[in-house]
């Protein structure tokens, strides 16, 4: 739960500097890789980043809430609609 929080923190300092989606994806997607190496479901992981996203995001400046949309909406496409389908 941890490292979830450390990466959502991290996520919002990209936002804050210089709004770069990539590097954003990029610190989630090492978050699954940590999650993987420790045998824990990457859909739960996901989800549990899902909900901190969306919690920052309801706290965050509306210029800000546009990057942590697209962000969300990755996280949907990507790994829990994904997800959901291969269960």
């Amino acid at each position: 739960m941890a490292r979830i929080a450390e990466c959502v923190q991290e996520v919002r300092l990209i936002e804050n500097r210089s709004p770069d989606f990539d590097q954003a994806k990029q610190c989630i997607e090492q978050l699954f890789l940590q999650a993987k190496k420790q045998r824990r479901g990457q859909l739960a992981v996901a989800q549990r980043v899902r909900d901190q996203l969306n919690r920052t995001r309801d706290e965050t400046p509306i210029d800000a809430q546009v990057f942590l949309d697209k962000l969300i909406d990755w996280l949907d496409r990507e790994y829990l609609t994904r997800g959901l389908a291969d269960v």
